[in-house]
């Protein structure tokens, strides 16, 4: 594989940014200082941080990010190989795994890395269809079927909004967990569907990108067909089962 390392190194100047970013803003707090030069010292300070770790990264340690990188990537282009059965439980259990780990806060940790690392040069990526479908898809399918019997308008209003931010702009994922954590019906739809679209991508190698109008990501994939299927299974199982344990 290439070398290359702008992901990582991008990765890790956040990374340091964040951590000085509250170190600075913890210890002016401590000193005593105004809000303008708190401000200063913690923005110019972690600016600088994650300019320096990211630059050092990005030039002097080139073979090294690469090598990370190479081996972050690495996971996603396993499936390949295997025997279809096999692809399917994989990727099953990625759908299932997604779900589960952006309900427990490994998301931004774990996921939104292995995405920046896959994409890195502009590539399409396995684990940004999983992201579309087990994540955005699934939470609009709960949401849309609350729309449909929830008790209050407020609560019809919010699931409305939440069905078009992550059917088109890819994103407020979190709308459907306390749904979920109210209904084990609708937490294992929600389940059910994500393993499904894990599976459904898995086993036709489908490439695309998170963070995407769900069309656009479909239109925008590798195996557009199945990244549509994917994502029709993750809306339509969990909306299904949410909409029959509403009716209960």
């Amino acid at each position: 594989m290439a070398a290359h390392g702008n992901g990582i190194a991008a990765l890790a100047a956040g990374i340091a940014s964040g951590h000085i970013c509250r170190k600075a803003l913890a210890t002016s707090h401590w000193l005593g200082l105004p809000a303008t030069a708190s401000t200063l010292i913690t923005v110019g300070g972690s600016g600088f941080v994650g300019g320096v770790v990211g630059g050092a990264l990005g030039t002097i340690c080139v073979p090294l990010a690469g090598l990370v990188t190479d081996l972050a990537r690495a996971p996603a282009h396993m499936t390949t190989p295997l025997p279809l059965p096999a692809r399917a439980l994989l990727g099953a259990m990625m759908g299932f795994v997604t779900k589960w780990g952006s309900i427990n806060g490994y998301y931004h940790c774990v996921m939104l890395p292995l995405i920046v690392l896959e994409m890195e040069g502009g590539g399409l990526a396995l684990y940004g269809a999983l992201d579309a479908c087990c994540l955005c898809a699934v939470c609009a399918g709960v949401c849309a079927a609350v729309a449909l019997w929830g008790a209050a308008p407020a609560e019809k209003f919010a699931c409305r909004r939440a069905v078009r931010i992550n059917l088109l702009l890819g994103d407020y994922v979190e709308a459907c967990y306390p749904y979920m954590e109210r209904s084990s019906a609708i937490r294992t739809g929600a389940y059910m569907g994500a393993a499904l679209a894990g599976a459904i991508i898995v086993s036709a190698d489908v490439r695309s990108s998170a963070y995407l109008p769900i069309p656009l990501a479909v239109c925008l994939a590798a195996q557009p067909f199945w990244m549509a299927a994917a994502a029709s299974a993750a809306f339509g199982v969990p909306f299904l089962v949410s909409v029959l344990a509403g009716l209960k």
